[in-house]
């Protein structure tokens, strides 16, 4: 019984690692050569996972981008949001958010590119891209609430505030690791003290 409960763990940590390989190769190859010149053959070759094996685990190499997407995204948000010093003043917390989206973006410079370039891809399952905007959109959503709440939030309409964030944000990310800038953390914050300007009173 106990040995048999040992092969299992062992299988399963086997193919832990397989699917693992699977998709840090399959991103290696799409963010190098593309997603076209990226098969399921090549991701076999450079994994040292067999091709029936890969099928296994994703069904395709559409499934495989979808996996990365929502990983990727789901990660981000955790990194966001997790021990947030909600006493904080929200200015305080507004920038404590990006800071550290932005150290994740210069750990995980392929990560941030990955997505921002599948982002409006009809390749990702629309369930996907549902459950990862609705997760970021109830963040937003419930720190604009308090905005509100505390009388901090200007009368600007609310999509129009979401555009203006995701522009101001994700283009300083994606300067920086494009290396069109080199900001330190306090060029950071003293940028976001601009942001919060534009949606603030």
């Amino acid at each position: 019984m106990g040995m048999s409960i040992m092969k299992a763990k062992n299988n399963q940590a086997k193919n832990t690692d397989k699917r693992q390989r699977i998709l840090d190769t399959s991103l290696e190859l799409i963010m190098k050569q593309g997603i076209q010149a990226t098969s399921m053959s090549k991701v076999s070759k450079e994994s040292g996972v067999a091709v029936g094996t890969i099928y296994h685990h994703f069904e395709s190499k559409e499934a495989i981008i979808t996996e990365l997407y929502r990983h990727f995204k789901l990660e981000m948000l955790q990194v966001m949001t997790t021990d947030l010093n909600v006493s904080d003043t929200l200015d305080s917390i507004f920038t404590e958010v990006v800071i550290r989206l932005f150290r994740y973006s210069k750990i995980n410079p392929n990560a941030l590119e990955f997505c921002e370039t599948f982002a409006s891809s009809p390749i990702i399952d629309s369930k996907v891209r549902e459950e990862v905007t609705q997760a970021f959109q109830g963040f937003t959503e419930n720190f604009i609430g308090k905005m509100g709440e505390e009388g901090v939030l200007n009368s600007t309409r609310k999509d129009m505030l979401m555009i203006y964030l995701n522009g101001a944000i994700f283009s300083m990310l994606r300067a920086q690791i494009a290396g069109q800038i080199d900001w330190s953390e306090a060029e950071v914050r003293d940028y976001m003290r601009l942001v919060w300007k534009g949606i603030s009173l």
